[in-house]
């Protein structure tokens, strides 16, 4: 669910919603308010970027967020109305002028902190702790590899494994 009238149709039919790319603020207030008038299963797809290197996993967040801005109208409008107005504008500007080539640079880091888990393990883990005090049910990891795709994976894996915690 996305826009207001999904969001509202879901918890009318449905016994389980997903959303995806909500800021956490957002979604902490949907979800009270829905929430209120018939509890069912809530998740949150969360794009998830993992490194050592704080800096190459914020790096990976906001290319990927950049292409969903780009291509994804609803989700750009959804963003906008959401506190992220001039970032959508400018990231889809550019993506006009120029494609994906640089227009993750003008993702901040607020957009990334408010979407994204990104960063070392220790701050994903955090992060997710985060995610889930939105009262959201089931967080769901969208795994963006940030190097070897394999080292990448085994990395997330670890970093979000029961032993782990």
């Amino acid at each position: 669910a996305v826009n207001q009238k999904m969001v509202e149709l879901t918890w009318k039919i449905a016994d389980g919603v997903i959303f995806y790319l909500r800021p956490k603020s957002e979604i902490k207030t949907t979800l009270a308010k829905m929430q209120n008038q018939k509890k069912i299963d809530s998740s949150l797809q969360i794009i998830t970027c993992v490194n050592d290197d704080s800096e190459k996993a914020m790096f990976r967040a906001k290319k990927t967020l950049a292409f969903y801005v780009s291509v994804g109208k609803i989700y750009r409008e959804f963003l906008a109305s959401n506190g992220f107005e001039n970032e959508t504008k400018n990231i889809f500007e550019e993506y006009e002028k120029n494609g994906l080539q640089s227009n993750h640079e003008l993702v901040s880091e607020s957009m990334v902190n408010e979407l994204c888990i990104a960063g070392t393990p220790g701050e994903c883990k955090t992060q997710l702790r985060q995610f889930r005090e939105t009262g959201i049910d089931l967080p769901i990891i969208q795994f963006n590899p940030t190097d070897n795709v394999e080292d990448s994976f085994n990395l997330v894996t670890t970093t979000f494994s029961e032993e782990s915690d």
